[in-house]
């Protein structure tokens, strides 16, 4: 699991703001309650990752390739944030490649920072 600290989070206008990158991110279905400061947390299995830029994407770089069969493990680097995404393999993307990250909005968990416990979903 990839752990991001120090995500501020407007559930009333549902974004999150992970350094100098907003994403969206609908709290309506589950009522979402308005924390300030939150730890982002996405299963390397659930970030999308892309070759070219795309529409609701962040631009990252590869930091490290581990092949696992027909699969790789992708370390990334993005202002500052270190995450693993675990991928097809894509022969397009090397160490040191630039590549675009999506965190779906329906696979990011958020959890309290003092505590530790889920507040979302």
């Amino acid at each position: 699991m990839n752990f991001i600290e120090g995500v501020l989070w407007d559930a009333s206008q549902g974004k999150l703001q992970v350094g100098h990158l907003q994403l969206e991110f609908n709290t309506s279905k589950n009522g979402g309650k308005d924390h300030k400061e939150v730890i982002l947390g996405i299963r390397p299995e659930n970030i999308e990752v892309s070759v070219s830029p795309k529409q609701g994407f962040f631009e990252a770089q590869s930091d490290f390739i581990e092949p696992i069969g027909n699969r790789i493990i992708i370390h990334l680097v993005a202002m500052k944030l270190k995450m693993k995404a675990k991928i097809e393999k894509i022969k397009e993307i090397n160490k040191g490649s630039k590549v675009w990250v999506k965190f779906p909005s329906d696979r990011i968990l958020l959890f309290d920072p003092k505590n530790g416990d889920k507040i979302f979903p």
